[in-house]
């Protein structure tokens, strides 16, 4: 006895003639009659009474009509079921991101993904572009948001957004972002910065190494916390890019001013050792439509940032 068997049974049993139900389900009349003499051998007995207005069900039959339409629908939902959980995107996925971008942006945008991709476990790393360019090289990471500092050979990439890099100082300051500064005004202010070769203190030594000006840097740190502590108290400046401050620009608790022609670029890049596992291009994409949404909502980056 198999599932085919049952629906066939179950038609019989509702048109109440082999022939209707062989047109029903498409089958040669004999094949169908074949089917249901298998199954009366099987149960040793008769499941239809046959006369020439056609067929009706026996007592043996009557009882099997039930069960069999229970099965029938019971194998229906789980099929159902199953094929529903084939599509759904599921998996485990290695993603690294720059610190600067991952409390305004990375971090909103994957606590939306969870919600809408429940089954997607993740594995999330920070670093700076030449750590997470080599990761992925080695096919530690599937995915990786990295700057244009990234030449990775290879290497699967797309842009994802463009965003300024900033000036930065505490609240009392006179600095805002609807009036960018120059590369005279950034030069005269000592500044918190990161360490060689990230690619923010990179891009600002390239715009004012073109007017003639190198940076004052009184204090290099790659921590975020030790930087807003020092410009928060007004002791320093601080140039990074607008992202790594919005969140503090929007509680007033420093002032900020794009610097003009200094914009940072970053892109997705992929492992180029393997095809990109489902979950990741759906990762992927997501996060390129967040990159957009970002920037939309955005509107010191509306003008010089777009995916």
């Amino acid at each position: 006895m198999n599932i085919r068997q049952l629906r066939t049974f179950i038609q019989v049993a509702e048109l109440r003639s082999i022939s209707r139900a062989a047109t029903a389900l498409h089958t040669a009349q004999p094949a169908l009659s074949r089917q249901i003499r298998l199954l009366e051998e099987e149960f040793g007995d008769d499941l239809f009474e046959r006369s020439e207005r056609g067929v009706t069900l026996t007592a043996l039959g009557e009882q099997m009509l039930h069960r069999a339409a229970d099965v029938v629908r019971d194998f229906d939902a789980l099929r159902t079921d199953l094929s529903r959980r084939s599509k759904e995107v599921s998996g485990h996925v290695r993603f690294g991101v720059p610190k600067s971008l991952v409390e305004s942006y990375v971090a909103p945008a994957l606590t939306e993904f969870r919600n809408r991709y429940p089954a997607v476990s993740m594995l999330l790393i920070e670093g700076t572009t030449l750590e997470l360019r080599e990761q992925v090289r080695v096919g530690a990471l599937d995915l990786a948001i990295v700057s244009d500092l990234d030449r990775s050979p290879g290497a699967r990439m797309q842009p994802l957004l463009r965003e300024p890099l900033v000036l930065v100082s505490h609240a009392r300051d006179e600095l805002r972002m609807n009036r960018p500064v120059g590369a005279p005004t950034v030069a005269q202010h000592v500044l918190c910065m990161a360490s060689r070769p990230n690619i923010l203190r990179l891009t600002l030594e390239e715009v004012l190494g073109r007017r003639g000006f190198v940076p004052q840097v009184g204090f290099e740190t790659n921590s975020h916390v030790a930087a807003r502590i020092l410009i928060g108290s007004g002791s320093i400046y601080g140039v990074t890019s607008y992202s790594s401050i919005a969140a503090e620009l929007e509680a007033g608790r420093v002032t900020a001013a794009p610097i003009k022609d200094a914009v940072v670029a970053w892109n997705l890049i992929a492992t180029p050792l393997k095809d990109l596992p489902r979950q990741a291009a759906v990762l992927r994409d997501f996060m390129t439509d967040a990159a957009a949404a970002w920037v939309k909502g955005v509107r010191w980056l509306k003008a010089g940032a777009a995916t």
